[in-house]
């Protein structure tokens, strides 16, 4: 019984650098005291998997919630929630095929798991598939309104352009960071400054030194004409070294929003060898326009499109 009130306390806790923070301590006393419960294993993973992302942590510590999904599923190879986190790490980390086919699978044993539809969504905007994204994602809001991780949905919508629904969807964020931070970005991307720079003031006062205040830094130093502190600002999040791919696609659009060549060419060839080629969104996203006739971008561009039409090709 107490290692099902430490597990449901963990659950409690938001989405946020903090609420991560406390809820994998929940999760680590629930496996300590009861070492046979699947789904505190996967929240456990799934919490460290979230910190170690926004919260700037090592490298290794993807590879102990990939741990953590498998020691789950060790315990119970239908947990489908512990099946669909691992699907959307594999996305994130170049192993797209193990990813469609293990959400697939979840989905054929229920056709309604939210989570699994939305790791469908996730894995095809990865794979620039966005109306389908969008299809997939919304099913899982529809079956699960109040889950704060489909926040993501969002993002898809910004992929599209559809900034008006972006910012419905990021509100499932509650108020964190990460909705603010978003919501600064669509606002940049609309060119619409000074209505951006309260978001991500408000982000660089929400955290120090962690993923959403990096990114808001970067783009203030942009707006404000200063290069050098864009810079300073996104190499800090370069040397981070996420696994996650679309987050090197967005330092790259960064890099490219402040004029370094290197420095996007870097990070986009990054982002498409772990596994990230949204080619439409790399065809519209504004904050490309500057380099888009640059023949280092246009090389970059076709590998995308060639990955995302061969993915394409084999799924659709």
């Amino acid at each position: 019984p107490l290692a099902y009130e430490y597990y449901l306390r963990g659950l409690s806790y938001p989405r946020s650098n903090d609420g991560d923070r406390l809820a994998i301590e929940m999760f680590t006393k629930s496996v300590e005291l009861d070492s046979t419960y699947a789904p505190a294993y996967d929240q456990l993973g799934d919490r460290i998997k979230s910190l170690a992302q926004f919260g700037l942590l090592s490298f290794e510590e993807t590879a102990k919630a990939e741990a953590y999904f498998q020691k789950a599923l060790s315990i119970n190879d239908l947990s489908l929630s512990a099946l669909s986190n691992l699907a959307m790490l594999y996305t994130e980390t170049a192993r797209t095929d193990e990813a469609v086919e293990i959400t697939r699978r979840v989905l054929e044993i229920n056709p309604n798991d939210a989570q699994a539809h939305f790791s469908l969504g996730y894995i095809y905007r990865f794979s620039g598939m966005l109306q389908e994204s969008v299809v997939e994602m919304e099913k899982a809001v529809a079956l699960d309104p109040d889950n704060a991780s489909f926040r993501s949905l969002g993002v898809t919508y910004m992929n599209l352009g559809e900034y008006d629904k972006a910012f419905k969807a990021l509100e499932l964020d509650n108020g964190g960071a990460y909705e603010f931070g978003y919501k600064g970005l669509i606002l940049a991307r609309s060119g619409k400054k000074e209505q951006a720079l309260p978001y991500f003031d408000r982000v660089i006062a929400m955290e120090s030194q962690k993923l959403w205040s990096l990114v808001a830094k970067t783009i203030k130093a942009y707006f404000e004409g200063d290069t050098t502190a864009g810079l300073e600002a996104i190499h800090e999040l370069e040397i981070a070294n996420l696994t996650d791919a679309e987050a090197w696609y967005y330092w790259g659009a960064h890099y490219a929003l402040l004029g370094d060549t290197d420095g996007y060419v870097r990070c986009f060839n990054r982002a498409i060898s772990g596994g990230y080629f949204n080619y439409p969104f790399m065809l519209t996203d504004p904050f490309l326009d500057g380099v888009r006739e640059q023949p280092e971008f246009q090389e970059i561009l076709q590998i995308a499109k060639q990955e995302h039409e061969a993915f394409k090709r084999k799924f659709f």
